[in-house]
């Protein structure tokens, strides 16, 4: 995954596979490979989640809607 300026991305649950609720994610790395899911681009990040108090917590892989990280 090659590195990219960090982005901090706030998901809703739809946005992001699997989880529930909203997700807040400080992303520092982006995969350049993509895939199709459900009729849709999906992109694996590594990430900093961050806490509903602004904390950061765990290092995390997650799949996230392509259209999501250009916002």
């Amino acid at each position: 995954m090659p590195i990219v300026d960090t982005q901090t991305l706030i998901l809703a649950e739809r946005d992001y596979m699997f989880g529930a609720g909203i997700l807040r994610l400080r992303v520092e790395r982006v995969s350049t490979r993509r895939f199709v899911h459900d009729n849709d681009t999906w992109v694996m990040v590594e990430a900093v989640e961050i806490g509903w108090d602004g904390a950061p917590r765990d290092l995390r892989q997650v799949a996230v809607r392509a259209s999501e990280l250009s916002r």
